[in-house]
């Protein structure tokens, strides 16, 4: 039988884990796009650092919050086979590394970077939704 707090968080093979993955990889973006943002004051000029705000708020943190509110809608870890819930885990750890590697690649202001960055965070983002 498992414990309660177990239940509540999710052991470490469950949905739940992907969710809190996500989350905490959302909160990372949230807040480095608050302090890149906070940097920049009002009428700030359009500039990497702009871009950086920008693509952290809406791909980074955004996204991924959906995502995570997304899974927790649908997750249902009774039905769910251990394998589909692992792939889950690492799906979920491998588009926070992707959309993280974009807005990295971003601030660094690499174009060729930030395409393949880019791609990889979208196909992530699209294997994380099939």
């Amino acid at each position: 039988m498992q414990s309660r707090s177990s239940v509540i968080l999710g052991g470490s093979d469950s949905l739940a884990r992907a969710e809190r993955i996500l989350l905490f990889g959302a909160l990372g973006m949230l807040v480095v796009s608050a302090a890149v943002g906070g940097s920049l004051g009002l009428g700030a000029s359009s500039g990497p650092a702009q871009r950086t705000h920008v693509h952290a708020g809406s791909l980074g943190w955004l996204t991924l919050a959906v995502l995570a509110v997304a899974l927790g809608m649908v997750a249902d870890d009774d039905r769910c086979p251990p394998r589909s819930r692992r792939l889950g885990n690492r799906i979920s750890w491998l588009t926070v590394a992707a959309v993280t590697a974009f807005v990295i690649a971003d601030a660094a202001g690499s174009a060729s970077a930030e395409a393949w960055t880019g791609t990889a965070a979208v196909a992530a983002i699209l294997a994380f939704l099939a």
